[in-house]
């Protein structure tokens, strides 16, 4: 069966187009929007175009520079309407997958027809396209490999695709003051809304074994912040996301460096009607309320300690 699948491609990709279709109706739960995963989802966009393109290749032998023209140009017509249709209901539009669906195209035209000689540069070129589109996953899976390599630290900021895992207006910036030090730290810009904050996901959940969460803060202002730390498990959605059922606790952000520890004995005894499940860990957040008026703060060193 697998051989005779190997000899006729056709039939491989119209098996890949069957897998694929679904996952574009599929809602992924908030916990499993992974930057890493939705790289992948992104590449599904090359995948489900090539696959389509190849087969009717195969079917129609497309050959001369208008029929290919016809194809790329409906293709980007019906995925350019789909990415402005989703910007207009409320859902992010992407000339990304835009990108991706055009590379997908692309390499189906230049695959799908037997080996020419006008078609060396062709197969080349779309290759590149498709080593370039790979990047961002290239990137983000190197980087999950450090991350839990690097485990008990959670972050310290020393690489820029870091900043994927973080939700709110955060960037990873030089502390002011130490622009020359080789070290990075995550910018929070806090502004004047009711709560305003960020939150970090996505790392290694399982803290157990571990006694304090650590991590260090620079406060440019000159007055004193109130702050709040929140962590909650994967199981935390159950509840509504009840107030009993996570851990916060209040910190003061002094001017200047601060540095912080708590207890994961304290996390572990947070929810009223349940133990923490420190195997599970899933969020971490830190926000402020009602600020007078924008504020700058930058974090740095997130680690577990025994």
């Amino acid at each position: 069966m697998t051989s005779w699948l190997l000899r006729k491609p056709v039939w491989v990709s119209l098996l890949l187009l069957v897998l694929v279709v679904p996952w574009f109706f599929v809602h992924l739960p908030h916990s499993w929007r992974s930057p890493l995963l939705l790289a992948v989802w992104d590449l599904c966009h090359i995948l489900f175009f090539f696959c389509v393109v190849y087969a009717v290749q195969w079917r129609y032998k497309l050959v001369s520079a208008r029929s290919w023209f016809l194809v790329a140009a409906l293709a980007f017509a019906v995925g350019g309407s789909i990415e402005m249709i989703q910007g207009m209901t409320g859902r992010n539009a992407s000339w990304g997958d835009v990108a991706r669906n055009m590379t997908g195209v692309w390499l189906g035209l230049a695959w799908g027809v037997a080996q020419a000689q006008w078609l060396r540069w062709h197969r080349v070129l779309s290759a590149v396209a498709l080593a370039v589109l790979f990047v961002p996953f290239i990137n983000l899976a190197v980087d999950r490999v450090k991350s839990f390599n690097e485990f008990p630290v959670l972050a310290n900021f020393e690489r820029p695709v870091g900043v994927d895992y973080w939700r709110g207006d955060v960037s990873i910036a030089a502390v002011p003051g130490r622009e020359n030090a080789n070290g990075h730290a995550l910018k929070v810009e806090l502004n004047t809304a009711r709560y305003s904050g960020f939150y970090f996901e996505h790392f290694p959940a399982d803290w157990r074994g571990y006694k304090r969460l650590h991590f260090d803060l620079f406060n440019p202002g000159e007055k004193s912040l109130t702050m709040v730390l929140r962590v909650h498990d994967i199981w935390h959605q159950q509840s509504g996301q009840a107030y009993g059922d996570r851990y916060n606790v209040r910190f003061q952000a002094e001017p200047g460096w601060n540095s912080y520890q708590f207890a994961l004995d304290d996390i572990l005894n947070a929810p009223t009607k349940r133990d923490m499940d420190l195997s599970r860990i899933q969020t971490l957040g830190i926000f402020t309320m009602n600020l007078p008026q924008p504020v700058t703060l930058y974090f740095d060193n997130f680690r577990l300690e025994p």
